[in-house]
């Protein structure tokens, strides 16, 4: 598991990595948002665990910096603050939980594990680049989302819960348009357009027969 932790706090910082790194974890520190944004490789981490109160950038800032790019990496503030609309502001800022100061390095490492776990549930791994996140139907590339149209997304989205299978032209239409009708060649031509949208094409032509996403 890797993560991404920003915290000023030289002794908080060490313990939380030492902690992390001796049951065989990466974690990488920064000690202001603003040295995070521009030296670390966002894409890469399983989690970010930020404090809020750090200088240049704070926690917040960094995070809704991060998010404004799609990436959708699960995100706990650390945090000294108690009132209510504090908390508010981190959660609008796209943070997934919070743990209050002082805290206890076990609880610390059950929650990320918890948030890790149910995040890799929703990502479907395509290839070394691409990836699709189950519950919001986004297609990422690497920590971007791609930019798709809904029915661009439809048709991702059906192939993709069909990971590695031929799916049927005729199924295909039948989930993005419903009772449209709608012939083989609309579909085509929605192919060829995210085809286009990718450095990598992983939609397969099965001829006479129908498309598929094939995971590598």
């Amino acid at each position: 598991m890797r993560i991404l932790f920003l915290e000023d706090d030289e002794l908080i910082a060490s313990q939380v990595k030492i902690y992390f790194e001796l049951k065989d974890n990466i974690c990488d520190t920064y000690s202001d948002g603003q040295s995070l944004l521009d030296k670390a490789e966002i894409g890469i981490y399983d989690i970010f665990l930020f404090d809020i109160n750090t200088p240049i950038k704070n926690g917040i800032e960094t995070l809704k910096a991060i998010r404004k790019h799609g990436c959708d990496t699960p995100a706990i503030f650390l945090t000294a603050l108690s009132d209510t609309q504090d908390l508010k502001v981190g959660y609008d800022a796209g943070c997934n939980d919070y743990i209050r100061k002082p805290f206890d390095l076990e609880e610390v490492e059950i929650r990320v594990k918890q948030l890790v776990y149910k995040n890799n549930k929703n990502i479907i791994k395509i290839d070394q680049c691409y990836s699709f996140n189950i519950s919001k139907e986004k297609l990422m590339f690497g920590d971007n989302a791609v930019d798709l149209t809904k029915i661009e997304k439809d048709i991702i989205f059906i192939m993709i819960k069909n990971i590695n299978n031929t799916i049927p032209a005729s199924t295909i239409i039948e989930y993005v348009w419903r009772d449209v009708f709608v012939c083989d060649n609309t579909l085509r031509t929605h192919i060829k357009k995210i085809r286009n949208k990718l450095h990598n094409n992983f939609i397969i032509n099965i001829k006479n027969v129908g498309y598929k996403i094939q995971a590598i």
